[in-house]
């Protein structure tokens, strides 16, 4: 079975898209396209849609959070749960991973008009007790030429958005004239080319208890694709990105009002 998911029927790589085919799920835009097993929920491809080039390795960590003192990876949960959803900012493909204490529910969105994949992480208790949970890793991927790869850490927004959203980790991966840059909200960390994660990993070090039936959203992370200068492309990029995640946020408010 093959699903096309996308708000309009338009010529391919206008708008963004999920698809779910043969055991692999993937949502992109016509800058970047990531795809996972189905079956596993790990990442599999990280696709640099112009020169189709390949970040990710075939098999990759995707997260982990501690939960009362104990690791859990990716390994540790059940069957992948996906879902998908399409609006006039972009189009988003969630996956499920569930244990019978908690699910970590980790959303991707590609944006339509804009060169970014947003992901947001959010952990929820469905036991009968409390758990205390974190640290966490909320993003983790391996690169799939890390030989041919540099790291930026010394990217810095040029002017502050006028925004809620604060993006205070910012880093880059780049390979001759194409890149990827990182950005995690506040609380979050980025850690490239770590002997001990993957190589390009976000990390939230904080700590909260979970009561039953509660949920917490974690920092939110974001890769836009370029080519060129990294400051250049950033400077570019993220006031529009920064402007379409303010109308995401909006939407999802009114829609959690409205099902009250």
């Amino acid at each position: 079975m093959s699903i096309l998911f996308s708000d309009e029927p338009t010529r391919d790589g206008e708008r963004a898209y999920t698809h779910i085919d043969h055991g692999l799920v993937r949502v992109g835009n016509q800058w970047l396209e990531r795809v996972w097993s189905g079956f596993t929920g790990r990442t599999t491809n990280l696709l640099h849609k112009p020169g189709e080039y390949e970040w990710a390795a075939a098999k990759n960590p995707e997260f982990s959070v501690d939960v009362d003192g104990n690791t859990l990876s990716i390994e540790d949960f059940g069957e992948v749960e996906w879902s998908e959803a399409c609006d006039d900012l972009g189009a988003s493909l969630v996956g499920a991973y569930r244990r019978p204490e908690i699910e970590v529910r980790i959303e991707q969105l590609a944006f339509h008009d804009a060169p970014g994949l947003l992901r947001t992480a959010t952990f929820f208790n469905c036991g009968r007790r409390e758990v205390k949970v974190g640290p966490a890793i909320t993003e983790s991927f391996e690169l799939d030429q890390p030989e041919n790869c540099e790291y930026q850490m010394n990217l810095r927004v040029s002017r502050e958005p006028d925004s809620g959203t604060r993006f205070s980790e910012i880093g880059a991966v780049i390979t001759e004239e194409r890149g990827l840059i990182l950005l995690a909200e506040s609380k979050a960390q980025i850690v490239l080319g770590s002997q001990d994660l993957a190589a390009c990993s976000v990390r939230i070090g904080s700590k909260e208890i979970l009561a039953p039936s509660q949920l917490a959203t974690q920092a939110r992370s974001l890769l836009i694709a370029f080519e060129g200068d990294s400051q250049a492309a950033l400077d570019r990029h993220l006031p529009e990105i920064l402007r379409r995640m303010r109308l995401h946020d909006r939407m999802m408010a009114k829609r959690e009002r409205e099902d009250e």
